[in-house]
């Protein structure tokens, strides 16, 4: 845990401490607040101890660069009820001198709504009061032209550039709105001169010992240093595979990939999915009688799809198409204004109702709640050889848009790592960025599946599943 997480305990205690109060206040009115304190002192002091200790465990209170409101709800939604049952049952263990089950009920309530408010709060006042770290950063013209462009246009960035450091060799052509320096430059004297807070290094990394022993000065000297993966993670979400082509930085990419209890998740599915299924189901017969009589054809349209592993399920889906609509040209992706898209396919797709039917996918098992979307093999495949490959050059025969990134001895596919975990009813990816229609747009989706794949957790499948509802309200599909 860092040491912000600590600073921010004590924080959470008074927090709970103002909840219990409230209650005893709103139960037994004012005047009886001082005997109240001394009579239940003991779990007065204790019951705010529990909620921070458990606050602490969750990891609730670390900041991070990238700061998602709804991680943060969920993370400390999930928390308070942990804290709750932990907190009840010392308080049963009080015997008949407990705290009655309507105060600590408003203080179960109440609690909720200050923790959850006041870090929302605390996030928006500390963005204001506190000024961003002032960034140096150092690595390659082009590579640092982007992660600099990408720190200056994000909004909840906490990291400021101030300064370049380019290694390229020969003069750098860079033109930014900061000072650029050459590689020549001590980095120690530049981030003193500078008054860095941190250092940013992007890949490709010069394997130089100057370079390293600055970088080593720089630390010993109070100046955090980071790389520039993880930076641009944290701040946008995705995976830079334009960055990871350094063998290292691939490897702390793809080390970074965690796994999830799968027993957990697919109780999670389970429930949810069941419960959605029965408060949807009238509207699945509606949509249902709305296809069958506005459009020749099935009701339903079953496409092969890859699972898990690659192992092949029939993903269900409303019809939203004209009956045969690849009969002629084969699977292709669809556009923004298909031909083949029925007036109401238009709607249910523009409102992501079409893919309600694939709460039985995820009640068979062939799906998750949370995940990256399932892809059809024969896009999957030719995906799989462009999006991206790491190996030693281009080929003749590689297809126009083909994502290869040289010097490597074999041929590395990054690809097929989507289907290490089981498909997805919504992803971090579908939250994020709309439907992709193009192999570059393919590209830049597939960074957040791999973003997703590296921090997957049944808190953050949660924060995916509510920021899912946000989606919803501003329909966005085609």
């Amino acid at each position: 845990m860092s040491g912000s997480a600590l600073k921010l305990v004590p924080v959470s205690v008074v927090g709970a401490i103002i909840s219990l109060l409230l209650a005893i206040v709103i139960r037994y009115r004012i005047e009886h607040l001082p005997a109240n304190i001394l009579h239940f002192g003991t779990q007065i002091f204790v019951i705010p101890l529990i909620y921070a200790a458990t606050f602490y465990v969750f990891d609730a209170n670390t900041p991070r660069n990238r700061r998602d409101p709804a991680l943060l709800v969920v993370t400390y939604f999930c928390a308070n009820v942990v804290a709750c049952l932990l907190a009840l049952t010392f308080v049963y263990l009080q015997g008949l001198d407990r705290l009655g089950r309507g105060v600590f009920g408003l203080f179960a309530g109440l609690q909720a709504v200050i923790s959850i408010g006041s870090r929302l709060l605390l996030d928006r006042v500390a963005a204001r009061l506190f000024p961003p770290r002032r960034t140096l950063i150092v690595g390659p013209a082009a590579e640092t032209q982007k992660l600099f462009g990408l720190l200056r246009n994000a909004n909840d960035s906490r990291l400021k550039p101030v300064a370049v450091l380019d290694t390229s060799d020969g003069k750098s052509e860079m033109e930014l709105d900061c000072p650029v320096y050459v590689g020549s430059t001590a980095l120690r004297e530049l981030a003193r001169m500078e008054r860095a807070d941190c250092v940013v290094l992007v890949p490709p990394y010069k394997r130089e010992g100057d370079l390293f022993r600055e970088i080593a000065h720089c630390r010993l000297g109070g100046v955090e240093v980071f790389d520039a993966v993880e930076v641009y993670e944290a701040v946008s979400g995705r995976v830079p595979l334009d960055s990871v082509i350094d063998y290292w930085a691939l490897f702390l990419s793809l080390n970074k990939i965690r796994p999830v209890n799968v027993t957990l998740k697919r109780m999670m599915d389970l429930v949810f999915s069941s419960i959605l299924l029965v408060i949807a189901a009238p509207l699945i017969a509606i949509i249902g009688l709305l296809v069958k009589v506005l459009s020749p054809g099935p009701v339903f349209y079953r496409q092969e799809r890859l699972g898990r592993d690659g192992t092949r399920f029939p993903m269900i889906k409303f019809r939203t198409m004209i009956p045969d609509a690849e009969a002629l040209t084969g699977p292709v992706m669809a556009s923004a204004n298909d031909s083949r898209v029925t007036p109401l396919g238009r709607f249910l797709r523009k409102w992501r109702l079409d893919e309600l039917p694939q709460l039985v996918n995820v009640l068979r098992g062939e799906m998750s709640l949370v995940g990256p979307r399932p892809e059809r093999e024969a896009f999957a495949t030719d995906f799989g050889q462009r999006v991206p490959i790491f190996r030693p050059t281009l080929r003749r025969n590689d297809p126009e848009g083909t994502y290869v990134y040289a010097g490597w001895r074999e041929a590395i596919h990054l690809y097929p790592t989507r289907l290490f975990v089981k498909p997805g009813l919504t992803g971090w990816a579908q939250v994020n960025y709309p439907y992709a229609s193009s192999l570059a747009e393919t590209k830049e989706q597939f960074e957040y599946d791999l973003f997703y794949l590296q921090n997957q957790s049944l808190l953050f499948d949660m924060a995916i599943l509510l920021r899912t509802v946000g989606v919803l309200i501003r329909p966005t599909g085609h």
